[in-house]
């Protein structure tokens, strides 16, 4: 863990500790088209259809039975902390809970979000939130992380989240375009927006909850 002075230490993402384990489910990565790619800042090809099926993920269903009996942390882009909007984050916690029930990866250990990185809605060490999300949300469940050894949780890795994030399957807050081309189609109309409202609808009703002091404060200005 990497500890600044006075506060908790930040635990790193799975795929850099390897003591936890980053589900990886794109299928591919191509640094070489990444560079031609200069709107996500990423070191990572994205695309709107580069999440793998479990079938061509090799021995899935011993994947998902094991990862049923470890904690989901969901975790931020690292990449993207200097150019995020605020409601990036919220949609990476919905995104990787969709794709996680999706494809049957929750079991009855309960997921949780785990943001403490510092970035412009928020300064690691600051007074009152341990993470981002604890800042501005309510826990999605009851797991006190900090309770969790390393070995009874597990990730996304990096580029699957990114590539999720812009999957034709997820919630989108607009139309974004991949590997600069824009998405064509039905998108950005009123349409396109109350379809992402219903993809997105069963989950926030399920996990997301804005702090009840957050919500004064927008109601008081």
């Amino acid at each position: 863990s990497e500890k600044t002075q006075d506060c908790d230490a930040i635990n790193p993402i799975c795929e850099r500790s390897d003591a936890c384990f980053a589900l990886d489910l794109v299928r591919e990565t191509s640094p070489e088209r990444a560079k031609l790619d200069h709107h996500h800042h990423s070191n990572v090809y994205i695309a709107s259809d580069n999440i793998k099926d479990p079938e061509e993920v090799p021995n899935f269903s011993e994947t998902a039975r094991m990862l049923r009996g470890k904690h989901l942390r969901i975790r931020s882009v690292l990449a993207w902390m200097d150019n995020a909007g605020f409601y990036t984050y919220p949609l990476l916690v919905i995104n990787q809970l969709r794709f996680a029930e999706k494809l049957g990866l929750i079991g009855s250990k309960k997921p949780f979000v785990y943001m403490p990185e510092t970035h412009h809605y928020f300064t690691h060490c600051s007074k009152g939130a341990p993470n981002f999300w604890e800042k501005w949300f309510e826990p999605i469940s009851s797991v006190d992380y900090k309770d969790l050894a390393d070995n009874q949780i597990w990730e996304f890795n990096q580029a699957t989240i990114q590539n999720m994030h812009h999957d034709w399957e997820a919630v989108h807050a607009y139309p974004y375009d991949t590997a600069d081309l824009y998405v064509k189609g039905d998108v950005g109309t009123q349409q396109w927006v109350e379809c992402m409202r219903k993809r997105a609808e069963p989950t926030i009703q399920r996990y997301i909850a804005v702090k009840q002091d957050v919500m004064n404060q927008a109601q008081w200005r």
